[in-house]
C-alpha cells in the first residue's frame, strides 16, 4: 500500500472515530433528562467533561489533512455544551467542554492545519447561535451564572481563549521565512478576518450592549489590538504593504463598538464606559506610534457610542457623557507630545461634530472642560490608576518620552 492510500485510510478511521464519538459519548435529549430527574447529576457532569476530553483528543491525535475530523469534534463539543446550557442549574458547566473546543483550534493553528479556518468558522457560527441564548438566561436566572456561559471564548484569562489563538498566530509569523510569493501574515490575516467578522456579527444581536458579556469582548478586543499594533510596526520594516492590510483589519475589530450601540435596544453606563475607555487606550497607543488611521478609527467609535449613549441610556446626564467623550481629550494632550500635530484639527472636528448633536444637554462642553480639569488636577496628585486605563497609559507614553528625551540630552553632553 503506498503513502497516499495509508494516509487515506487513517484519515477515514479517524472520521470514524470522531462520528462514533459524538454519537456514543453523549446523552440524546431524553436520556439527559431522566438522568438529572434520577438525581445522577455528578454522573451527567462527568460524562459530559470526559465526552468534550475525548473529542479534543481525537483532533489532537488525527492526522494531518483530515478536516472532517476537526468539523464532526467541534460539533460534538457544541452538542455537550447547548446540553449543558439547557438543562437547569448547568449553565455555569458550559465553559470547561468550550475550553475544549478552543483547544482544537488552538491544535490546528500550531501545526498550520489548512483545517483550522473550516473548524474555526464552525465554532463561530456556534457561538453566535448561542449568546443570544444566554443574554436571555442571564437576565431571567442571573443568580446561576456566576460564571457566565461562553464567557471563556474571550476571557483574556483562559490561555485557549480567543484573544490567545490570534497571539499563537503572530508567534508563529516570527518563525516564518518571507518569500517573494508568500507573506508570513497571511494565515494571521486569514485567521483575523473570520474572528473579526464574528465580532461584527455577535454586534449586530440587539440585547449584547446591556449584557455582562460585554466585559468580556472589550477585554478580549483591547489584547486583539495590542496585538496588532505590534505586528503592524513589524511588518512596517519589512512588508509595508502588508502593514496597511493589518491596519485595515483592526479598523474592522473596532467597529464592533459602534455597531454594538447602533443595534442595542438599551445600553448599560458602566459597559458604555468601558467601551470608550477600551478605545481611548487603543486609539492613544496608535497615535503613540504613528498608526494614523487606527486613532481616527478610536475617535469615531468614541463618538458614535456616546451619542448612541445619550439616546439610549434613560436619564443619562451630561457629566457622564462628559466621561465617555474624555479620552479624546487624552488624545488631543498626546498630539503633539508625539509630533502628530496634524491630528489636532481631526481630534477638535471629532468633538465639536459630537458635541453639537447631543442637543438635549447644552451644557456639555463645559462639563467636559470641567471633567479635563479634575482629572489633571488628580494626576499632579500621583493619584492611583488602573494599568488598563487611558489616563495610565498615557501617563506611561508621557514619561517614556521624558526618560527617552533626557537620555537623548545626557548623549549629546
Amino acid at each position: 500500500m503506498g503513502y497516499s492510500s495509508a494516509r487515506s485510510d487513517g484519515a477515514t478511521h479517524v472520521d470514524r472515530a470522531a462520528r462514533a464519538c459524538v454519537q456514543a459519548l453523549w446523552f440524546d435529549r431524553d436520556e439527559s433528562h431522566r438522568v438529572l430527574q434520577n438525581g445522577d447529576s455528578r454522573c451527567y457532569d462527568r460524562r459530559g467533561y470526559e465526552g468534550a476530553a475525548t473529542l479534543s483528543a481525537i483532533s489532537r491525535n488525527s492526522p494531518g489533512g483530515t478536516r472532517i475530523v476537526h468539523l464532526h469534534t467541534v460539533g460534538g463539543i457544541f452538542q455537550i455544551v447547548r446540553s449543558f446550557l439547557t438543562s437547569p442549574g448547568k449553565g455555569m458547566l458550559i465553559n470547561e467542554p468550550l475550553k475544549r473546543g478552543l483547544e482544537i483550534l488552538h491544535i490546528l493553528c500550531e501545526r498550520k492545519d489548512p483545517a483550522l479556518i473550516p473548524a474555526l468558522r464552525s465554532f463561530l457560527e456556534e457561538l453566535e447561535s448561542l449568546l443570544p441564548l444566554v443574554a436571555v438566561i442571564e437576565t431571567k436566572q442571573f443568580g446561576e451564572l456566576l460564571h457566565l456561559p461562553l464567557a471563556a471564548a474571550y476571557d483574556t484569562s483562559v490561555e485557549s481563549s480567543l484573544p490567545w489563538l490570534i497571539q499563537r498566530s503572530a508567534a508563529l509569523v516570527e518563525k516564518e521565512t518571507p518569500t517573494p510569493r508568500a507573506s508570513p501574515w497571511r494565515h494571521f490575516l486569514e485567521l483575523g478576518d473570520r474572528v473579526s467578522r464574528h465580532f461584527r456579527r455577535l454586534a449586530e444581536s440587539p440585547g449584547l450592549a446591556s449584557s455582562q458579556m460585554m466585559f468580556y469582548l472589550i477585554q478580549s478586543l483591547q489584547m486583539i489590538a495590542s496585538i496588532y499594533l505590534h505586528e503592524i510596526q513589524r511588518a512596517r520594516q519589512q512588508d509595508p504593504e502588508r502593514a496597511a492590510e493589518i491596519e485595515g483589519q483592526l479598523g474592522w475589530y473596532l467597529s464592533f463598538f459602534w455597531s454594538s450601540a447602533q443595534s442595542a435596544t438599551e445600553m448599560s453606563f458602566q459597559w458604555t464606559e468601558s467601551a470608550t475607555d477600551c478605545l481611548g487606550w487603543i486609539g492613544l497607543r496608535a497615535l503613540n506610534e504613528g498608526c494614523v488611521d487606527t486613532t481616527q478609527s478610536a475617535l469615531q467609535n468614541i463618538a458614535a457610542v456616546t451619542k448612541a449613549a445619550a439616546a439610549k441610556i434613560p436619564g443619562v446626564a451630561s457629566h457622564q457623557l462628559a466621561r465617555l467623550l474624555m479620552p479624546m481629550r487624552l488624545m488631543m494632550e498626546l498630539a503633539p507630545e508625539v509630533g502628530a500635530t496634524h491630528m489636532m484639527d481631526r481630534i477638535q472636528t471629532v468633538e465639536e461634530n459630537t458635541l453639537a448633536e447631543l442637543t438635549l444637554h447644552l451644557d456639555i462642553k463645559d462639563v467636559l472642560d470641567r471633567y479635563e480639569r479634575d482629572c489633571r488636577r488628580e494626576r499632579a496628585r500621583g493619584g492611583i490608576l488602573d494599568p488598563d486605563d487611558p489616563e495610565s497609559l498615557l501617563l506611561q507614553i508621557l514619561s517614556q518620552r521624558q526618560r527617552g528625551a533626557a537620555g537623548d540630552a545626557d548623549a549629546i553632553g
